[in-house]
């Protein structure tokens, strides 16, 4: 701003001397102002590109996620994570992308980074209760779940988890009201899934309750007819019922499709 008084060399007042330094800040705080604006600005523009280009990202990861292919996955949301690494979403997706390859320790990490830039959303809880489950840290996976639901109380996906934790903790009675609970909901919304009725049928099983675990396992089963655990149950269930045949037939559909 003193360009031109450097250069000048002719001789000044002092009045004249202030009044151009004075009118050079004015100057200079008008243009400081117009850059600001025009920095935060670009700024904007390009946050949002980036921002833009991170859901892009993230909607592949979704698809692949979809179809089971977690490789993919895994490799789009690590982009997602690199390009802006504080957008919390990313790491809840490459959680549940760690969960759904059973590395549980992996999973539980990225809901930490999550909950730590977001920790208004559910999800993150959700995939943290049900990894503890896996690794069998019930109490914790309670204490996850029952976050996730004081955020989201339609969160069928956690009262399932924390049915389960219960269920391993021998407290059928509070396993049975969050899984009833779980299945109204998912009814409720059109997201039903075969897991809950899993789970009912196997907290039934062990309360000697086999008709209610044979209609539990039977719904599972119609549901996804793929999934070996729930034969292996209602295999149990029918040599429980005296029905040898029916029992033999489900522990064959289970070896059948458990996983070599």
């Amino acid at each position: 701003m003193y360009e031109y008084a450097k250069k000048t060399k002719h001789l000044v007042c002092a009045a004249m001397l202030l009044s151009m330094i004075s009118i050079g800040c004015e100057t200079t705080n008008v243009e400081t102002q117009q850059k600001q604006r025009l920095y935060a600005e670009i700024s904007g523009i390009e946050q949002k590109a980036v921002r833009e280009q991170v859901i892009q990202l993230n909607t592949i990861v979704y698809e692949a996620y979809n179809v089971g292919d977690y490789k993919t996955a895994l490799e789009y949301i690590n982009r997602a994570i690199k390009i802006e690494p504080t957008f919390a979403r990313s790491y809840t997706n490459r959680a549940a992308i760690y969960f759904m390859q059973g590395k549980y320790k992996q999973a539980i990490e990225e809901t930490a980074r999550s909950i730590s830039l977001d920790s208004e959303d559910a999800q993150p809880y959700y995939i943290r209760g049900a990894a503890y489950c896996f690794i069998g840290k019930y109490w914790q996976a309670i204490d996850s779940t029952s976050a996730a639901i004081a955020i989201d109380p339609a969160l069928w996906d956690a009262y399932n988890y924390r049915g389960v934790a219960y269920g391993q903790l021998g407290d059928y009675d509070k396993a049975l009201e969050d899984l009833m609970y779980a299945i109204d909901i998912a009814i409720e919304t059109g997201d039903i899934s075969y897991t809950c009725y899993v789970n009912r049928g196997y907290i039934y099983l062990k309360q000697k309750k086999y008709e209610k675990a044979l209609a539990d396992l039977t719904e599972a089963i119609r549901l996804n007819p793929q999934d070996a655990e729930a034969y292996r149950l209602r295999a149990q269930v029918y040599k429980h019922l005296k029905q040898d045949e029916h029992s033999a037939a489900d522990a064959q559909a289970a070896a059948r499709l458990e996983p070599h």
